[in-house]
């Protein structure tokens, strides 16, 4: 019975740090004791000053840090602070008032993913300039594998962050563990405008082979965009297939049609037109050629 009602003030106060009623969470707060309240956690392991956070309750946020204790950089069991979740939601006001209290705008959680990160990927570009303005690293990356903010915003094809990221002078050409550039990723999320804002600041058409995986999306106008920027039609991507051949194989025809006089003859492809490279495609040769290719480096297509 008494867990029954301790968990009824648990859901209680968490309620009330969501909808930002601070009457009922000081009443709730004031028949449980301080470490209880650190330690009550939502289903998704979030404490309150978290969920705080989450919802930009900056009045209870002030609550938790100056009258209950709560520690600023408060840490979930991924190793999230607070300032983390506010960035999340582009909670700018919420981000002030915790970084006042000393959040460190720079710590990153296990993965390396810091709060610019999180501001990036959901496109918070009033956020993304504040941490900026905070000294935080354009291209900061810790341990993080997956790459710097630029990269990330590139490859949500959140064009107003990736312009605010390069007027800061982010690494446009700046890869991944993976070795994927800003530029790929924008070109994946079939992002027209990041492509562009990439390109103009002078990102790389040819690393990594963006125009290989532009072919596989489909968008015949990233692929106009690419090749204007001097694309090499010719250059193979790591499974070894030339953009041409992968418009082929996705049947993507009136790429096809596109690449065809701009591709060199392939020396494997006995009759050089558009149905002497379906026929090739879909030979045994092909198959085997490619197979041992393809099983090494799951999903590439492109």
């Amino acid at each position: 019975m008494a867990s029954s009602r301790f968990s009824d003030k648990v859901e209680t106060l968490l309620e009330a740090v969501r909808s930002g009623n601070l009457l009922v969470l000081k009443k709730v707060a004031s028949v449980l004791n301080e470490s209880k309240i650190k330690g009550i956690k939502d289903e998704m392991g979030l404490s309150a000053l978290h969920l705080g956070a989450f919802y930009g309750r900056t009045e209870i946020c002030h609550y938790l840090i100056q009258d209950l204790g709560f520690p600023v950089d408060f840490l979930t069991a991924r190793g999230e602070t607070p300032l983390c979740y506010a960035a999340m939601k582009g909670c700018i006001a919420t981000a002030r008032y915790l970084i006042s209290c000393g959040a460190n705008p720079i710590v990153s959680e296990k993965d390396g993913i810091t709060p610019l990160h999180y501001a990036a990927q959901c496109g918070h570009v009033k956020l993304v300039k504040y941490l900026l303005s905070l000294g935080v690293p354009v291209d900061i990356t810790l341990n993080y594998a997956n790459g710097a903010p630029l990269l990330i915003a590139a490859s949500s094809g959140k064009a107003s962050t990736v312009e605010v990221l390069l007027q800061h002078h982010a690494d446009v050409n700046g890869a991944t563990s993976p070795d994927h550039t800003p530029l790929f990723f924008s070109v994946r999320a079939g992002s027209l405008e990041c492509t562009r804002l990439l390109i103009k600041a002078g990102a790389d058409p040819n690393l990594k082979c963006p125009l290989g995986i532009a072919v596989q999306g489909g968008s015949v106008e990233i692929i106009k965009c690419l090749l204007e920027a001097g694309a090499d039609p010719n250059l193979r991507n790591v499974c070894g297939w030339s953009p041409i051949e992968t418009a082929v194989m996705c049947k993507k025809w009136d790429i096809v049609e596109m690449l065809f006089p701009l591709t060199s003859p392939l020396p494997e492809v006995h009759d050089w037109s558009v149905q002497g490279l379906l026929q090739y495609v879909n030979s045994n040769t092909f198959f085997q050629k490619y197979l041992s290719t393809f099983t090494q480096i799951c999903g590439c297509v492109a």
